[in-house]
């Protein structure tokens, strides 16, 4: 711009800032080149550092391409390997299928399977090793089989081991082992060592198996076998007894017969076949009361005999009683005899026996001797009467004061008359019984009010005795009964007299009288001294005593109990004992209801 001329005002802000940008252009120049010169150097370095990143970059892309083969074969040789590796998994799953299906059997297997290390410890163990050994397989693990174990001598177990881990054999054996309850029980055994391919061992696989229940019947067996052994033995020796005991029935002088439980003849010696006069071909199926007709003569008549009806519904053995005869023919043979039952090894009754003999020849003896005895008792009847009735005058004073010594005397002489004349009344009362003479008729009868005179009768001798009198019966009135009432008083005085007779001191003896479905029973009891095993069978005989009881009671005819039992059959009524020596005895006395009043 020339000078003179002159800058508006309005333009001279800006010709002001582009006049100092002017002033500023050089040092701004100065500044751009010396950039300028900077950044070429830079730029120059920055090309030499990019070529070398570039080649490094080419060597890496060279190293990736190689990688990058590299790859290719590593993934070939994977897909080999992963085809490989799958039909590995193929065969691997089927052997898990099939280790699954071998581990199922084993856990559902009867037999006790556990595994275990070479050591010993249990690696593994099935539910049926939990259920033989009562232990848990959480116990079990870890452990060792000894757990259950150490019931056998240590040699038992150092053989064990030495077999199958130092010879590497398996072991089978039995021994006894112990459950977590503590009880015992007996099994079988088998230990397997397992070896890989190297043929190092690995582990053991043992499997027991309980075998205390078979063993107990292997036992039974052999014990079974020889009991049938033994029994054979004795079949044999009982074959032979019975055929000697057979051969001594046949040859005995007794008759004998046998029969099965509906009474039918099976057996009959030669003395039975004589005294029935028919041969055992003849009888056996036949009826006993038919082949043997007994008859039992009484006052009022003949009564028939069915001796084995009477034993086999009873189910007790019956002694013929006096006066039974069997009929042969026309002939009347006096016989005695008993039946019994036949029972088998279980105690069923499976048939009678009866043995009996022909005692006509004491059958006459007897009737002798009681014709004797009726004779002499009548003879000696008279003068102890008479000199009962002087000793009396004498005692009384009526001839005269006797001296003190002389009537102590008479007193003794006296008593024993007494005594003589009881005697002579027994001997009588016995020979008139057997006679079918001297029976007394049948009235009605309170036999309450009988046993209350007895017992009131003797209570002043029990209590002399120091014996316990007592007198049970139901407050219920009974039926009165037909019986002969004086002998059946006598009868009742004479059973309870001895229970006080024969009793000990403080003893006691109890009476009883209650209904029953057939009749009235009659119960006396006593705490005495008893009647000897040996003697019971006796004790109904005439003039029998047994031996303690002489020594209790040295006085006595022996008589008594002959004459209570003839009383009671009198009556209809039935006498029967329980005694145990130095125990007691119990006396039951049987009225049946056909005895009542009508």
């Amino acid at each position: 711009m020339g000078e003179g001329k002159k800058i508006p005002q309005s333009l001279a802000p800006i010709f002001a800032a582009i006049s100092e940008s002017y002033e500023h252009f050089d040092e701004d120049k100065i500044l751009i080149e010396r950039s300028l010169d900077v950044s070429s150097k830079e730029l120059n370095g920055l090309t030499s550092r990019l070529r070398a990143e570039a080649e490094k970059e080419q060597a890496k892309v060279q190293e990736l391409a190689n990688k990058n083969q590299l790859l290719e074969n590593t993934k070939l040789a994977m897909a080999n390997i992963l085809e490989d590796v799958t039909e590995s998994e193929k065969e691997l799953q089927k052997k898990t299928e099939d280790l699954l299906k071998f581990q199922q059997a084993v856990e559902t297997g009867f037999d006790h399977v556990v595994i275990a290390d070479t050591n010993g410890k249990i690696l593994y163990a099935n539910h049926a090793a939990e259920l033989l050994t009562g232990y848990s397989k959480e116990e079990m693990l870890g452990k060792t089989p000894a757990l259950w174990g150490k019931q056998m001598p240590q040699e038992f177990y150092d053989a064990m081991w030495r077999t199958i881990k130092i010879e590497k054999n398996s072991y089978a054996g039995e021994l006894t082992n112990k459950r977590k309850d503590g009880t015992k029980y007996l099994t079988t055994l088998r230990i397997s060592p397992i070896f890989d391919t190297r043929g190092e061992l690995q582990f053991f696989v043992g499997i027991e198996r309980d075998i205390t229940e078979e063993r107990k019947s292997q036992l039974r067996i052999v014990r079974h076998a020889s009991e049938l052994e033994r029994a054979n033995t004795h079949i044999a020796e009982e074959k032979n007894r019975a055929e000697s005991i057979l051969r001594f029935l046949k040859s005995i002088g007794e008759g004998v017969f046998a029969t099965d439980n509906e009474e039918k003849i099976i057996f009959m010696n030669e003395a039975a076949e004589l005294l029935s006069g028919r041969a055992l071909h003849e009888a056996e199926g036949l009826l006993a009361s038919d082949v043997f007709q007994l008859i039992r003569k009484k006052q009022e008549g003949e009564e028939k005999l069915r001796v084995t009806k009477k034993v086999l519904q009873e189910k007790k053995t019956y002694a013929f009683p006096v006066k039974t005869f069997i009929l042969r023919g026309d002939k009347e043979i006096a016989v005695s005899g008993t039946c019994s039952l036949i029972r088998d090894e279980q105690h069923g009754v499976i048939g009678s026996i009866t043995v009996f003999q022909d005692i006509t020849k004491k059958h006459e003896l007897d009737q002798m001797k009681d014709s004797f005895l009726s004779v002499a008792a009548h003879q000696l009847r008279t003068p102890l009467g008479s000199m009962r009735w002087s000793m009396e005058l004498l005692l009384n004073g009526d001839l005269g004061k006797l001296p003190k010594g002389a009537t102590e005397v008479v007193g003794q002489i006296y008593e024993n008359s007494q005594r003589m004349i009881q005697l002579v009344n027994d001997l009588l009362n016995v020979a008139r019984m057997d006679q079918n003479k001297g029976r007394e008729e049948k009235k009605t009868t309170d036999i309450v009010d009988i046993l209350d005179q007895v017992l009131k009768t003797m209570k002043p001798e029990a209590e002399r005795r120091g014996v316990t009198l007592s007198f049970k019966k139901e407050k219920k009135a009974f039926p009165a009964m037909m019986v002969p009432p004086k002998h059946f008083y006598e009868a009742m005085e004479n059973l309870i007299s001895n229970s006080i007779k024969y009793n000990k001191q403080d003893g006691s003896v109890k009476v009883k009288v209650q209904e029953e479905k057939d009749g009235l029973l009659i119960t006396v009891a006593d705490t005495g001294i008893g009647i000897p095993e040996m003697a019971q069978s006796k004790i109904f005989s005439k003039f029998f005593r047994a031996e303690n009881a002489v020594l209790k009671e040295t006085e006595g005819s022996g008589l008594g109990l002959s004459v209570v039992k003839s009383y009671l059959e009198e009556a209809g009524a039935t006498i029967a004992f329980e005694s145990k020596e130095h125990v007691g005895t119990t006396f039951f006395v049987r009225l049946p209801f056909h005895s009542t009043a009508s």
